[in-house]
This record gives structure tokens, C-alpha cells and sequence, in this order.
């Protein structure tokens, strides 16, 4: 790969695309990323670099703290039943109870999660006025949305009730207005967005994030690796910060990237 980046072919695209412009809009920032895109694939074609294979999503209910003995058990005579199924195709009794062991599998799995669950939004609940609650939030792991709501919203209502109850009105109000005309005058001070973080990206800023990536990443649908990122030449890298800079100035952001 880092022959193919160097060769006369890609310098040549790479020149093409530093000097184009592009218009200063999303057309032309979705017309600059597939420029850099190609590119890339390009360089992977040369470089006879294979797509690496998308790996399934893995279940990993096995790493619960809820998944105990009791499912390990039932885990291990489900697996040695559909063994012994597959070695016996023709035993319909086998295959009976190896639909009755997992149907039970399935049910002891929905109820100590549920269990967990419940539990976990109960100490939580008891937890909201001490300073173990965000910890025990976030220690929370659901897949689903309405398992995290609170079931007793009276305790929360309460809790933001008497959140500012010692603090007199006066104190308050007073607060607020300090508040209030310090962003004011952070306002006044940042004019014409000239705003640090809205500063153009440097060469050198880019190339220290890009040598940070972390490796063996899934890429995204552009199929651009990060090892191809981390190993992309200065030329190449100029013409990244190129279209990174027009993403920051346009203040779109690329379909692709969606």
C-alpha cells in the first residue's frame, strides 16, 4: 500500500484534487469525499489489498452479571442435546426435548433479566440522594429504550423539587443574572467565528490523529481502513486536511459520513 500511495498515478490524482475547487456547499463537499474515496480504492486495488469479511454481531449474554450456574447449566444440556440431535436426526423425542429444553433456556434467560433489572432500578431509586447514582446508572446495561425509565417518578419529583429549596429566591435570581451576563460577555468576545476550535486543522494536527487510530477497526461503508488512514502518505494527508478544512468552513457534513 504504501508503494501504490507513493506511485506516479496516485500523485497525480492527489495533485488534481489539491488543485481543484469545489464548491463551498454540500454538492461539492459530497463531490470532494468521493474524489478522496476513490482515491483510496485506487491505491487499495494496486496495493491488491482484500476486504475484509463483516464479522456477525456476537451474543455475549454469557458475560452478564445475571447469567449465573442455573443458565450455565441449562446452557450446557441445551448445547449436548443439539449435539445429540444432529447425530440422530430421525429421534423425534430427542428433538422434543431439545425444543422444550430451549424454550425453558429462552424463559429462564427473559425472567433473571428481568430480575436484574428491576432490581438494579430499584437501588437505583433508593440511591437518587446519594452520590453512588450516576455509578449505579450507568452500570445499567439494557438493550431496551422503556427499561430504563424509573417506574416511581413521585421520588424524582420530589428530588427536583427540593433540588434549590434551601437557596432563597433572591440568592438565586442573583445567580442566574451573574451567569447571564457572563456568556454575554463571552458572546462579545468571540466574534466573527473566531472561535479556537473553529481555527482551520493544521498538517501537523492531522497527522498526530491519524498515527493515534486505534487498528484492526471495522471500516466504515467507504471501506477505508484505519491502517490505510495511519499509513497514508504527506501528500495524501494534504490533500485529508484539505477536505477535512472544507467540512469545518462549509459547516456541512458529508452524506457518506452519516
Amino acid at each position: 500500500f504504501n508503494k501504490a500511495i507513493s506511485s506516479t498515478e496516485i500523485a497525480d490524482i492527489i495533485n488534481t484534487f489539491l488543485s481543484s475547487q469545489y464548491q463551498p456547499d454540500l454538492t461539492g463537499l459530497n463531490l470532494a469525499i468521493n474524489d478522496i474515496n476513490q482515491t483510496y480504492q485506487i491505491a487499495a486495488t494496486m496495493a491488491n489489498l482484500k476486504k475484509t469479511k463483516k464479522k456477525t454481531n456476537q451474543n455475549h449474554t454469557h458475560t452478564q452479571t445475571w447469567f449465573d450456574n442455573e443458565c450455565k447449566s441449562i446452557r450446557t444440556n441445551l448445547r449436548h442435546l443439539s449435539n445429540q440431535k444432529h447425530h440422530q436426526p430421525q429421534d423425534t423425542e430427542l428433538r422434543q426435548q431439545y425444543c422444550e429444553t430451549l424454550k425453558h433456556y429462552k424463559h429462564t434467560l427473559k425472567n433473571k433479566k428481568q430480575k436484574h433489572t428491576n432490581k438494579t432500578l430499584t437501588d437505583i431509586e433508593k440511591s437518587v440522594d446519594q452520590n453512588q447514582f450516576w455509578e449505579m446508572w450507568n452500570n445499567l446495561n439494557s438493550t431496551k429504550q422503556q427499561e430504563l425509565a424509573i417506574q416511581n417518578g413521585t421520588i424524582w419529583k420530589k428530588y427536583f423539587e427540593n433540588l434549590y429549596k434551601d437557596i432563597q429566591q433572591n440568592d438565586l435570581t442573583h445567580k442566574q443574572t451573574e451567569t447571564r451576563e457572563k456568556l454575554k460577555l463571552l458572546e462579545q468576545s468571540i466574534k466573527n467565528n473566531q472561535n479556537p476550535i473553529d481555527s482551520p486543522i493544521t498538517l501537523q494536527e492531522l497527522s498526530k490523529k491519524l498515527q493515534a487510530l486505534p487498528p484492526r477497526k471495522a471500516c466504515s461503508p467507504d471501506s477505508i481502513s484505519t491502517e490505510m488512514l495511519k499509513h497514508s502518505s504527506t501528500q495524501l494527508q494534504e490533500a485529508e486536511l484539505k477536505l477535512f478544512n472544507m467540512v469545518l468552513s462549509t459547516g456541512y457534513f458529508p452524506d457518506i459520513w452519516n
